[in-house]
């Protein structure tokens, strides 16, 4: 079942991480030899990125508190900066990442005796799409992300848990667990090579992959960003001053919208268990070759 549930996620969802139907039409892709075509394809430049984020786990059903963390991510992959209209142009980036994030790095305050420390390390693929503004030699790039990971979680629980919320935590030991996250953030390009990146993140971590619900979740959740990328972009194409925003403020609210239902239920909106969250705050600097 783990390798079926990879193989297909990642053939399914490659083309519909990015939030476009266009993607899957176009020629370019399709006629190509390469099969890293998706990735690489186009104008684009390589780029390493590293951030450090504080992030917040979670779990509706969970009556114990989880002590924050400190988490170091980095990115490699490719991107790329295209003239839209006028001052406007887009971003598309493609990319692997991974994560860890301990307890004991959260900078502000110790973990007390009755909250849950953890620890976690993730790794991923996914792919970054928006708008913004370009002036001279600086640029102004609003942006969301969607992407695919793995995720394996170790718990330090303290005497005091429930056993309800000991079988909670065992739901994720051991093992990495298949989830999905999404991001938005603002991107300011210095001289098209050195860029400095503040987002914010919500990670939906699933404590077994029932394959054909989450399909049909993942279906739904990528189609109505289709949908509204394409009804944003057409807002792009006749007001470019104020396109770019409404495009980020339209994506943003519908990730920000399935997310809240995923909190429930974990393969929102069919009937399904309640899964692990991570809330993230992130900064960050990427280099852009």
């Amino acid at each position: 079942m783990t390798k079926r549930v990879i193989i297909c996620a990642i053939a399914i969802c490659c083309p519909l991480l990015s939030g476009s139907p266009a993607l899957a039409q176009d020629s370019t892709y399709q006629d190509s030899d390469n099969p890293f075509e998706w990735i690489t394809g186009g104008d684009f430049r390589p780029f390493l990125e590293a951030s450090f984020g504080l992030s917040q786990p979670g779990q509706e059903l969970f009556t114990g508190e989880f002590a924050p963390l400190g988490v170091w991510e980095g990115k490699l992959g490719y991107s790329e900066t295209a003239q839209h209209k006028g001052i406007v142009v887009s971003l598309d980036e493609r990319y692997l990442f991974g994560a860890y994030g301990k307890s004991e790095w959260y900078p502000f305050e110790e973990a007390t005796p009755d909250e849950v420390t953890s620890e976690f390390t993730r790794f991923g693929f996914g792919n970054r799409l928006g708008y913004g503004y370009e002036l001279g030699p600086i640029g102004l790039l609003l942006y969301n992300q969607n992407a695919l990971n793995w995720t394996k979680m170790d718990f330090a629980p303290p005497d005091s848990l429930s056993d309800a919320d000991l079988g909670i935590l065992e739901r994720y030991q051991d093992a990495y667990r298949f989830g999905t996250l999404a991001e938005a953030g603002a991107k300011i390009e210095l001289f098209g090579s050195l860029s400095a990146i503040a987002s914010v993140e919500a990670a939906v971590i699933l404590p077994r992959t029932v394959f054909w619900p989450w399909l049909g979740s993942a279906m739904l959740q990528y189609g109505v960003q289709g949908m509204i990328t394409t009804f944003a972009e057409s807002i792009i194409d006749t007001s470019p001053a104020l396109g770019p925003l409404l495009y980020f403020a339209l994506k943003t609210a519908v990730s920000y919208g399935f997310y809240l239902g995923m909190k429930d239920r974990m393969n929102w909106p069919f009937d399904s268990e309640t899964p692990l969250t991570t809330e993230t705050a992130k900064l960050g600097a990427q280099i852009t070759f």
